[in-house]
C-alpha cells in the first residue's frame, strides 16, 4: 500500500491537489501528449481538452463517459479531475482511459470525498470515492480487482482535510473522517497504468 500523505490546504483558490495555481503553474513534459478529460474551463496547459460542453475551454466536443476520439495506447498522461463522481459509469470511463495511455502512462485523478460536503451539496455527483477505491478495484492485488481490467499502479494518494482534522492524530484521521462529515474532503490519486 501506498503511503497516503495527509494535506492540510492553505487556503489556494481551487479543491484538493489541482489548485487554480497549480493548473496555471502546470508545465507539461517535453513532447508528451496530454489529454484533460472532462475539462470544463479549468484546462490543463499544453493539454488537448475534451468536454461536452461547447462553451468549455475543450479543443475536442465529446462525451468523456463514451468510447475515446484517440488510438490505444497513444497519450502520455491523462487529467480527470473532479468528474468521476458525474457518472454511474465510471468503470468505463477508467478503462477507456486505461486503454488510451501509453504503458506506463500517468494518470492524475481528483473526486471528493464520500463524507464531505463537497460531495453531498451537488446533486450532480454520482459516485462515492474514499481513500482505498482504487486500491481495491484498479490494482492487480486489489481486494475486488477482478471487477474491472483496468490496472494501475498508485503512484501517490493525497487526502485533503479541513482544519478540524489537525485534532485529530495522524494514526486515527482517516478513520475519524469516515464518521465525522467534513472531515475530509478531496482525493487525489497519481496512477500509472500497469500491464
Amino acid at each position: 500500500m501506498v503511503l497516503i500523505k495527509h494535506i492540510f490546504p492553505k487556503g489556494e483558490a481551487g479543491v484538493g491537489h489541482w489548485t487554480n495555481n497549480r493548473i496555471k503553474n502546470f508545465v507539461p513534459p517535453k513532447n508528451a501528449k496530454i489529454v484533460d478529460l472532462a475539462c470544463g474551463q479549468r484546462k490543463i496547459p499544453g493539454a488537448i481538452g475534451l468536454d461536452k460542453d461547447p462553451v468549455s475551454h475543450a479543443q475536442v466536443i465529446a462525451d468523456a463517459t463514451k468510447k475515446l476520439p484517440f488510438d490505444s495506447n497513444s497519450l502520455d498522461m491523462v487529467f480527470c479531475l473532479n468528474f468521476l463522481e458525474h457518472t454511474l459509469d465510471f468503470d468505463s470511463v477508467l478503462s477507456e482511459i486505461y486503454r488510451i495511455l501509453k504503458p506506463k502512462g500517468i494518470l492524475h485523478v481528483e473526486v471528493p470525498y464520500y463524507n464531505s460536503f463537497n460531495h453531498s451539496q451537488i446533486p450532480f455527483h454520482r459516485v462515492q470515492f474514499c481513500e482505498t477505491t482504487m486500491e481495491n478495484f484498479y490494482t492487480k492485488k486489489g481486494t475486488f480487482a477482478r471487477y474491472s481490467k483496468a490496472k494501475f499502479k498508485i503512484l501517490e494518494t493525497e487526502l485533503y482535510f479541513t482544519k478540524l482534522a489537525r485534532i485529530f492524530p495522524k494514526g486515527i484521521r482517516i478513520k475519524c473522517a469516515h464518521y465525522i462529515s467534513n472531515l475530509c474532503y478531496q482525493i487525489y490519486w497519481k496512477l500509472q497504468k500497469d500491464e
